[in-house]
């Protein structure tokens, strides 16, 4: 043990010493020597390269120390397995709520942008369709897409696009609504659009949302391109490893200020969350509480389960969210809704409830015909393509916290195809926002060892019924400001980190890597910031063409993936200093608790294939001899 600590303390270590152990990052429950074996663990070239200590040496007992952390530290439920009726849905109910503050927010982002009223009924009607669609696209993407416990949330790189265009005049709540505002505005019919010169509120609200509804259908179509004809598999080998790391770390870093909006109402309140998630995330999480036999899995002992283990965001949203509603109910909280605190009762939102009607299905066109906007649709594709790169990140990151084989291509194509189809759904019903795999979800199946994927059909299914049954869906969006930014703080903090965690198989004893990493997050960070600041000094004398170019350059996931891409590609370097080896490395039995077949594959395809031969030729779908 003093040997390896000397070494890790080296200042020539080898570079599996600076992987990341996702099992101490989300668990804490390792303790030193874990901590030590894990870090060779977390190198995917292990076992194809010779295992050597920091002064050169031959180290006989690495493929010993490989596999320990495994066994040591295993899932709770792997993909294919179905827990207990109580866990199944505690864990769907952990899920939504986690996924809910997102959806919240998206919806009321979206009709603060478009100038609604606060108590405008639209407001429970893009909620509504964003858990409907929520709903969806989580129910099929672990049946038919990827075949992991991938959570389809609201794509939350939309939330940057969205965000800059209120800095644009145009989209000023207090400036009456100008023909054209000089930028190409169509109806996708092709005729003219005769809303343009109405000045109601109503009016300039529907016609915002209408022209974001047809510009993510086009933006859509892109990736429904992509997927279904197997592009994105072709893709796969220029996007490595440094790409996506980059890409899923500008989301977490660019989406810093939404917490701070939910937080700042009480940080107090919201302080106590944050702690409560992290004591029963990193300090609880091997205390087994007894429970009825029907609630116990049949690995159990004693009928006991890990409730803090696998629902820390459930407790510590619930936890608070009951304290505020004790302090809202004794007066301690101002009914002044100018005052920052006022954010924190839990009747703020109770107009929502009675704004959302008992049912209520979304259907498409629900708010118009769609439109189209050069400058949101220049943002909104540059949107998709970063969500491309994140989703692609979320399937190897899923697979490897699930201790599943990396997805083959034909999975990455259908999920993407998935992706596409679910997001021009959501355009055509007015939702403002596509859908993609949740990031912050898939730290939670490393923080609650649960990676069934009847957990996460078992929550798409929730959300549809709470879609749908408006009023309940409606309740749990009175959620507060403080347990909302507490959750946010602590997920969106491990979505930074899994960012880094990307980079476990490239070599960050490479000076290449190490530039290439870093010159395209701080491209991705310093230009955006420049945009927004000094947004005048972009003067092309064309404003639409202005639009497109803050649009592109005020993209911090675009930018910094384009960067990445484009340097990873041009810049000499081996597969295995890249990280690409890790797609296709076999880390060892001991590691997987599923085959690739039985997770990747399509039930019953075979006998279609039979039926329809030309099935074997499309590359969303797997082939058989």
């Amino acid at each position: 043990m003093d040997r390896v600590n000397k070494e890790n303390n080296s200042d020539d270590c080898h570079c599996a010493d600076l992987s990341i152990d996702m099992s101490t990052i989300k668990t804490g429950t390792t303790n030193e020597s874990e901590r030590i074996k894990g870090d060779d663990t977390t190198n995917p070239l292990a076992d194809d390269t010779e295992h050597f200590s920091a002064d050169g040496t031959e180290n006989p007992a690495a493929d010993d120390i490989e596999t320990e952390e495994f066994v040591d530290n295993p899932l709770l439920y792997n993909v294919n397995e179905v827990p207990p009726v109580a866990i199944l849905f505690s864990v769907a109910m952990q899920n939504i709520l986690l996924g809910l503050g997102g959806a919240l927010t998206t919806a009321y982002v979206i009709s603060d942008v478009i100038c609604a009223a606060p108590d405008h009924p639209i407001r429970a009607k893009l909620f509504c369709t964003s858990l409907f669609m929520t709903g969806i696209c989580t129910t099929l993407q672990p049946l038919i897409g990827i075949r992991l416990s991938i959570f389809q949330g609201v794509c939350s790189t939309f939330l940057i696009p969205l965000m800059a265009m209120r800095s644009d005049s145009r989209w000023q709540c207090d400036n009456l609504f100008r023909k054209g505002a000089g930028v190409a505005s169509y109806n996708m019919s092709g005729s003219g659009n005769s809303s343009l010169l109405e000045s109601s509120a109503d009016d300039e609200m529907y016609f915002k949302l209408r022209e974001m509804m047809g510009c993510l259908i086009y933006a859509s179509l892109f990736e429904v391109f992509v997927g279904f004809t197997g592009i994105v598999g072709i893709l796969l080998r220029f996007i490595g490893p440094l790409t996506i790391s980059v890409v899923i770390s500008l989301i977490g870093l660019s989406l810093y200020k939404i917490p701070m909006i939910y937080i700042r109402t009480h940080w107090g309140l919201s302080s106590v969350c944050i702690i409560l998630i992290i004591l029963f995330m990193l300090y609880f999480g091997r205390v087994a509480i007894p429970c009825p036999p029907f609630c116990a899995s049949k690995k159990s002992k004693g009928n006991k389960v890990s409730i803090f283990q696998m629902f820390p965001i459930l407790l510590g949203i619930l936890i608070t969210w009951l304290l505020c509603g004790i302090l809202t109910a004794s007066g301690v909280f101002p009914d002044d809704p100018d005052r920052l605190s006022y954010r924190a009762r839990t009747d703020v939102r109770n107009e929502i409830i009675f704004a959302s009607p008992w049912f209520y299905v979304p259907y498409p066109g629900q708010f118009g015909s769609p439109l189209f906007n050069s400058t949101i649709f220049v943002g909104f594709l540059s949107a998709v393509i970063s969500s491309i790169m994140e989703s692609i990140g979320d399937y190897y990151a899923t697979a490897y916290v699930s201790r599943s084989p990396p997805p083959p291509t034909h999975a990455i194509n259908r999920a993407i195809l998935l992706e596409g189809l679910g997001s021009l759904i959501s355009g055509t019903l007015g939702a403002g926002h596509a859908t993609t795999s949740s990031t912050s979800h898939v730290s939670l199946i490393g923080i609650s060892k649960v990676a069934s994927r009847s957990c996460m059909i078992t929550t798409g299914i929730l959300c549809l019924a709470l879609s749908l049954i408006s009023k309940f869906g409606a309740v749990l969006s009175t959620m507060p400001d403080p347990a909302i930014g507490g959750a946010m703080f602590v997920t969106f903090g491990i979505l930074g980190a899994i960012g880094i965690f990307s980079l476990r198989s490239v070599d960050l004893t490479s000076s290449r890597n190490l530039a290439v990493f870093g010159l395209s997050l701080y491209t991705g960070i310093v230009i955006p910031e420049w945009v927004e600041r000094y947004p005048e000094a972009i003067n092309t004398g064309n404003s639409t063409s202005d639009g497109i170019v803050k649009g592109m350059l005020g993209t911090p996931m675009f930018l910094g993936g384009l960067a990445a891409a484009i340097l990873d590609n041009t810049i000499r370097g081996t597969k295995e200093e890249r990280g690409f080896r890790s797609r296709h490395h076999d880390v060892g039995d001991k590691f997987y608790t599923i085959s690739a077949d039985d997770n990747y594959n399509l039930p019953y395809i075979a006998t279609a294939i039979k039926a329809f031969p030309f099935f074997q030729k499309l590359p969303f779908i797997q082939k058989y001899e």
